[in-house]
């Protein structure tokens, strides 16, 4: 058709447009169409443009979708809406610890794809929310994860390594929780200990197991005290309060803690001595039966209880509330009336003590009687009103207490206002707290009221003799009456002297609503499920500990890929810093200070709108004046990074105008820049005998040899580690690089490279530890001898720092292998910080959080070709990094003088690591950057890291 035939639309009518106008909505709009023939229909847009289609259900099939259609939809399969690998859209209720409540399903021309944000409403969360609503004022206790049931280790106060022992068993108490995790102490005697079993029995060594452990493939230092964290595969159940029983066996001699009984005896109870023990290394259980009399009887067991459950007790309103929100994000579930319905035969009535009074003390603290046979006591109790409860402490003797009669009478005339046989279980040499329900006792006529109970077997006595100082906060209920056959019929004695006091909660019973196990797992098991295979769940961790350091004066900064930890691109993360004195860039964060003092500094990372991390922490401002006349030692250990002191040479270098004197110490170096780096050592190395050198006596020399120059003698290459030469007279350490012997007793070290003489003769060579804190006399480390050993002077208040983990970690090629490192590393590093505390009370002990690497995977091909890769090793360091701040980052840790640095953070890895041009290739000779170094940083990183170091000298002088 050609235009001229076209009719002449009448003024203002179909006049020609250049696009289509836009609409605030086009769902319901509609648009002419001509077809072939001449005729016109009617079309909606949302079937030729695409629009918004309504609410998917399971079932709904799209048909043949055009461009940019889309749908609303809930968490479920939708097996017609097919992505580009042509499989079924699958939207899951729950990622992570966060829940989908809506998707949004889009056609993109080709396939359908779906966009979610998860968000928070986690069971325990949106209890804890709930919680603090006075709407919700019965809710009980709603999570208790990670809780201690036994804080108070007791500690290795004492020991003793007269006898052979290789493990230990002792009774526990009767700790009447759930747990899974129990911590212990053991000393490692003479040798490295890589095996400790670990079991849990009722009632005795012969009782049922109830947990057992291997620990294999451990490497516990010899002469050095280790922590023993045991995670049991299944939770023990010990709620019915029974008497546990710990023995654990090693394979090698452990030295045993404590006193004996007849001398001062560290430990608050008795009920840690050992009873059981084995001699010889072996790993069988029961383990033999102690009866020895010698000063090791008593000897305590060093013992913590935790519990990682989380434990619901929400009332019946609240679980309402919370299944309707979890209904919403998982359609998978019950329809909310089924579920109400399911809570309300559910839940059951629950009787709660409450008392306004203090707890009762425990036996841990109380006198034990047991000069006589007496099975219950009667004690006037004074004259409350109003009270249908009552709490009494019983302590059994040898044998376990069943039942237990109890009464509540008048005074005067004996009349039995309530009483009852309650069944109990209380195990030998046990205490535990016995509450008891009534009827409420009004008492109108304030009479005065007597408890008594009676057990079926024999029990001890509390409290001490009424002339003596009492140790209990309560008033005293003295004992007036007392049974002595453990007959529960038997009737009450008069006490006519040696009067105990007895200690009684008065209170009431409160009924509560609280949902059964079964409920409360049914409703976890539907809502806690992994998101579909190969589905992408992005997260972020912000790893950066809650205190930074800066100085007036100097520029501090906070590089954002060093403290992230995540799987999306860095470039897709929204990144929001408040901070009243710090400067946000695209890549860090960044401090220039004019003033001293303690700022807040929040960060927050979102993706895709949604918030994946937060951090709170401080950034702390020193005045450049404080520690003006004071004098400062640093004594700093650490690997290559600290190899020539190059962290602290910029803080020489400005030392000059600064007022406060810091003096750097250490046996490696040239004054002023005294250290103690080693190329390539570990934690381990400076935890244990650490390498072996070789000492070779020096004399007439002219050119001192140089740290890292090579040698050679007797068919091994070695290299120069440690140089003490006066005159051309002293001695220098070697240790061996290459070769298969040592070198010769007498004999001439001839030069391969570096700086020194070239031929060295001697005479005397010795082999000794090339950790400087090793001291050969006890075999073990020693902050005061190397101090003495090496002329060093630490005080309090100065620092001792370590930067290691770097060459600790760089073999780790899998997440067993790291995990099982990093364990160990914190293990040696509190044992090292433990020497110096020892040593040097009041010291300062540094923790520098190890540097990231370079910022590009070149540098760690150019190191070792295909050994590590850089993703793999920022996992490992990164992963340390977290632990450190756990361990470290609190407010105990800074109470005991330990402080976390992070120089994991404040490090430019892009542009103050080495690189250099290279050829593109061998057939193209354009120059680009290449980056050659993957852990080593140039001179302005290490002066990052000694100004890190100074800002944090300032915070504590």
């Amino acid at each position: 058709m050609s235009d001229e035939l076209l009719p002449t639309p009448p003024p203002g009518e179909l006049s020609p447009i250049d696009e289509i106008p836009n609409a605030s909505s086009l769902m319901n709009a509609k648009i002419l169409g001509i077809n072939n023939d001449g005729t016109t229909k009617l079309f909606k847009i949302s079937d030729i443009k695409g629009d918004y289609k309504g609410q998917a259900v399971i079932e709904t099939n799209p048909g043949s979708p055009v461009l940019a259609q889309f749908y609303s939809a809930k968490p479920g399969v939708y097996t017609h809406f097919k992505d580009a690998d042509n499989l079924s859209l699958v939207i899951p209720a729950k990622v992570g610890d966060d829940f989908v409540l809506t998707a949004v399903l889009t056609f993109d021309g080709e396939h359908w794809s779906a966009m979610y944000s998860p968000i928070e409403i986690s069971l325990e969360g949106y209890a804890d929310r709930k919680a603090i609503d006075d709407n919700f004022n019965g809710t009980q206790e709603i999570v208790s994860k990670g809780k201690s049931f036994n804080t108070t280790l007791f500690p290795p106060s004492f020991y003793f390594n007269g006898d052979v022992f290789s493990g230990a068993g002792s009774p526990l108490g009767n700790p009447a929780i759930k747990f899974n995790i129990v911590k212990f102490t053991i000393k490692a005697q003479s040798t490295i200990i890589t095996k400790v079993h670990v079991r849990i029995t009722k009632n005795n060594r012969f009782g049922d197991v109830l947990g057992f452990k291997q620990l294999n493939g451990l490497s516990l230092a010899a002469n050095t005290e280790h922590l023993i964290t045991v995670v049991f595969d299944t939770v023990i159940d010990n709620t019915a309060g029974y008497q546990l029983y710990f023995e654990y066996a090693a394979d090698q001699r452990t030295d045993t803690f404590g006193v004996g009984q007849s001398d001062h005896n560290p430990f608050p109870q008795s009920d840690f001595a050992i009873s059981s023990y084995n001699m010889n290394g072996s790993m069988v259980f029961p383990l033999e039966q102690d009866t020895s009399t010698g000063p090791d009887l008593g000897t305590g067991v060093l013992v913590e209880f935790f519990n990682d459950e989380m434990v619901y007790t929400p009332n019946t309103k609240l679980l309402t509330e919370v299944n309707n929100e979890i209904v919403t994000a998982h359609p998978a579930l019950p329809s909310l009336q089924e579920t109400t319905d399911l809570l309300n035969k559910t839940s059951e009535l629950i009787d709660v003590f409450e008392s306004a009074e203090e707890p009762l003390l425990k036996a841990v603290s109380s006198y034990q009687d047991t000069s006589s046979t007496f099975s219950g006591w009667l004690a006037p109790i004074g004259s409350p009103q109003n009270f249908s409860g009552i709490n009494f402490n019983v302590r059994a003797r040898g044998t376990e207490v069943t039942a237990i009669y109890w009464q509540i009478c008048k005074a005067s005339d004996f009349s039995i206002l309530a009483s009852g046989t309650k069944v109990v279980s209380v195990p030998p040499a046990t205490s535990k707290d016995i509450p008891i329900g009534f009827t409420q006792i009004v008492n109108a006529g304030n009479d005065e009221l007597l408890f008594g109970y009676k057990a079926n077997q024999f029990i001890d006595a509390f409290g001490v003799d009424t002339n003596e100082e009492s140790i209990f906060p309560n008033p005293p209920f003295t004992i007036a009456h007392y049974v002595v056959n453990g007959n529960l019929e038997a009737s009450f004695n008069p006490i006519s002297s040696g009067q105990r006091n007895l200690w009684v909660q008065i209170g009431a019973f409160v009924t509560k609503a609280k949902p059964t196990e079964g409920f409360m797992e049914r409703i976890q098991s539907e809502i806690d499920f992994p998101p579909p295979s190969g589905m992408f769940v992005p997260y972020v961790n912000i790893i950066l500990n809650s205190k930074i350091y800066a100085l007036v004066g100097k520029q501090t900064n906070i590089y954002f890929k060093n403290i992230l930890d995540t799987n999306i691109a860095f470039d897709l993360l929204d990144i929001d810093v408040v901070c009243l004195v710090g400067t946000q860039y695209e890549k860090f964060l960044r401090f220039d200070p004019v003033a001293s003092g303690n700022f807040d500094v929040s960060i927050k990372v979102r993706y895709q709108n949604v918030l994946l991390a937060a951090y709170n922490g401080k950034i702390n401002i020193s005045d450049t004046a404080n520690g003006t006349g004071e004098a400062l030692h640093i004594n700093l250990f650490g690997d290559s990074t600290n190899a020539a002191g190059q962290p602290q040479q910029i803080i020489i270098d400005e030392q000059v105008t600064d007022p406060l004197d810091i003096i750097f110490q250490g046996s490696l170096g040239t004054a002023p820049n005294l250290f103690e780096g080693r190329g390539g050592w570990t934690i381990g190395d400076y935890a244990g005998a650490g390498r072996t050198f070789y000492k070779i006596p020096v004399t007439g020399l002219t050119t001192t040899p140089a740290p890292g120059a090579i040698y050679t003698n007797n068919s091994s290459t070695f290299g120069v580690r440690e140089i003490n030469v006066s005159s051309g007279t002293g001695y220098i350490s070697i240790e061996k690089i290459s070769g298969p012997n040592d070198p010769l007793t007498d004999g001439t070290l001839i030069k391969d490279s570096g700086t020194g003489d070239a031929n060295i003769p001697y005479t005397g060579m010795s082999v000794v530890s090339g950790n400087p804190l090793w001291n050969p006399g006890t075999s073990a480390i020693d902050y005061s001898y190397y101090l003495t050993n090496r002329g060093l002077t630490m005080i309090s208040g100065d620092i001792f720092g370590i930067h290691l983990g770097i060459n600790d970690l760089y073999g780790s090629l899998d997440d067993e292998s790291m995990q099982y490192n990093i364990d160990a590393m914190i293990t040696l590093l509190k044992s090292i910080l433990t020497k110096v505390h020892t040593a040097v009370p009041g010291i300062n002990c540094a923790i520098m959080s190890p540097i990231m690497p370079s910022i590009s995977q070149d540098a760690f091909g150019e190191n070792g070709g295909t050994y590590q890769n850089r993703a793999r090793y920022v996992r490992n360091i990164q992963s340390y990094q977290k632990r450190l701040i756990l361990e470290f980052d609190n407010i105990d840790a800074e109470t005991d003088k330990n402080f976390l640095i992070p120089w994991n953070a404040i490090i430019d890895t892009e542009n103050n690591f080495p690189k250099q041009l290279v050829d593109a290739n061998s057939r193209n000779t354009d120059q680009i950057v290449r980056y050659i170094n993957a852990v080593h940083p140039v001179t302005p990183g290490y002066n990052q890291m000694g100004d890190q170091l100074k800002a944090f000298a300032k915070s504590i002088v």
